[in-house]
């Protein structure tokens, strides 16, 4: 198991939250700044869990100190070829300057640190990485792959509502299981109270308790 970084691009989205949309890997064969043949990853082979814990790190130049700390990776997914993310900016002093620098364009890109198997070797001359992990994700000034970094970007109305459309999904999820506990609980209720209500109507407890069940979702 090794680690690798890649590069993508960054785009503001919410000024008030500090929140960006990243484009952080791609299935482009990328040169990794000379350093070995050229890989591209297997997008299908992608392991989002450590992006998706709420914990993994948005960092200045993968560097790994405390206070290269610029913020947090709130959700991570697959949209076809590419990987995409939402960090959110700390507000401490050296996070609000990195900030101040992807609102105005002056950085775009992003790279990301991430484990995976050896790759396969192709049969073109680029290394395919079947599986991979990304751990964080970082800002950087250079990257290893200036078509990554200069990727064409929807417009902010896309963004907008590409967003919205995942918050809204993790939205839909939260209310699900929520209801789905409430009905839990309501069948627990309905059990525990079935043989006193079955004792009182004289019925039998076992379709009693069915039929409570049934009556409360």
């Amino acid at each position: 198991m090794t680690t690798t970084v890649i590069d993508g691009v960054i785009a503001p989205h919410d000024e008030k939250t500090r929140r960006a949309l990243l484009c952080f890997a791609t299935d482009l064969a990328v040169d990794n700044y000379g350093q070995g043949s050229p890989y591209k990853l297997d997008m299908g082979g992608a392991d989002l869990s450590l992006l998706n814990t709420g914990r993994a790190p948005l960092l200045d130049g993968h560097m790994r100190q405390l206070e290269s700390v610029l913020g947090v990776v709130e959700t991570a997914w697959i949209e076809g070829t590419q990987g995409w993310a939402i960090a959110r900016f700390a507000s401490h002093s050296r996070a609000a300057d990195a900030w101040a620098m992807v609102r105005e364009r002056i950085v775009t890109n992003v790279s990301m640190g991430f484990f995976h198997p050896d790759a396969d070797p192709g049969t073109d001359g680029v290394r395919l990485i079947p599986s991979w992990r990304p751990y964080e994700v970082s800002l950087c000034a250079v990257p290893a792959n200036w078509t990554a970094g200069v990727l064409p970007q929807p417009q902010a109305e896309a963004l907008g509502a590409l967003v919205d459309a995942i918050e809204d999904r993790k939205k839909r999820e939260v209310a699900e299981a929520i209801q789905a506990v409430q009905r839990q609980e309501r069948r627990r209720w309905a059990q525990d109270a079935a043989p006193s209500v079955a004792e009182r109507l004289g019925t039998d407890p076992a379709l009693t308790a069915e039929a409570m069940a049934e009556a409360v979702g």
